[in-house]
């Protein structure tokens, strides 16, 4: 679970202008202050059922590379997925392969039967990310790139 001892690490990453502008619609500011308020409620937001909110942590040491989330859960099994990796993080095929654990998580244990992506039609780093994880492109919706798995 992402948590409010995350801050100082959530706070580096979400800073770049490549995360920052692709996440969380606008709605979060990069300031300490603004990510402390969001931190802090996480763990009711987990409880209330209403998001999964994860740190991305490095296998070999534990260091904070990002989040991953699913939210937006929807009555008929469908939820959306989301994520960003700070700079450090990026090319190495982690979005991938944390996106690919978030879904796995979202069918098994929680029993989803479809997971949707929205991206900006010019967010590249995080389309290519989803379709190596197993997510199909469908056509766009809203100025949105909206991608889809589906448990069979």
């Amino acid at each position: 679970m992402l948590e409010p001892g995350d801050a100082g690490a959530f706070l580096a990453g979400f800073s770049d202008p490549v995360v920052h502008e692709n996440t969380y619609g606008g709605r979060l500011a990069p300031t300490r202050a603004a990510i402390d308020a969001y931190l802090a409620r996480v763990a009711q937001r987990i409880a209330d059922g209403e998001a999964l909110i994860l740190a991305a942590l490095d296998r070999a040491d534990g260091t904070f590379l990002g989040t991953t989330m699913l939210f937006r859960f929807e009555p008929d099994r469908v939820a959306e997925v989301g994520f960003w990796l700070g700079p450090a993080a990026r090319g190495r095929g982690l979005g991938t392969a944390t996106i690919a654990l978030t879904l796995r998580w979202g069918f098994d244990e929680l029993g989803l039967r479809r997971v949707e992506g929205l991206t900006a039609p010019g967010n590249l780093l995080s389309q290519r990310a989803m379709e190596p994880a197993g997510m199909r492109r469908e056509p766009d919706r809203d100025g949105f790139v909206l991608y889809a798995s589906e448990e069979d």
